[in-house]
């Protein structure tokens, strides 16, 4: 029937670089920086979210689990 496209974003700190915007590592006594691939040097990244709603008619005896009804009728 409907769909809805629901987007929910947030920022979260780079996994990559902890949030410090660069990689460092160590190289004959030198410490060496580069700008961090996957944050582009922000330290941030922005997780998005989507996901859709979809309507479809009730069929009672074509949606539910018959595991599940008869444990319902069991416990009268």
């Amino acid at each position: 029937m409907g769909e809805f496209i629901h987007t929910d974003r947030k920022i979260i700190i780079c996994d990559k670089c902890m949030g410090v915007g660069e990689d460092s590592w160590q190289e004959e006594n030198k410490i060496m920086f580069k700008t961090c691939d996957k944050c582009k040097g922000s330290g941030r990244l922005i997780e998005i979210k989507k996901w859709e709603t979809i309507y479809e008619p009730y069929e009672p005896y074509k949606n539910v689990n018959k595991n599940l009804r008869r444990k319902l009728s069991d416990e009268k």
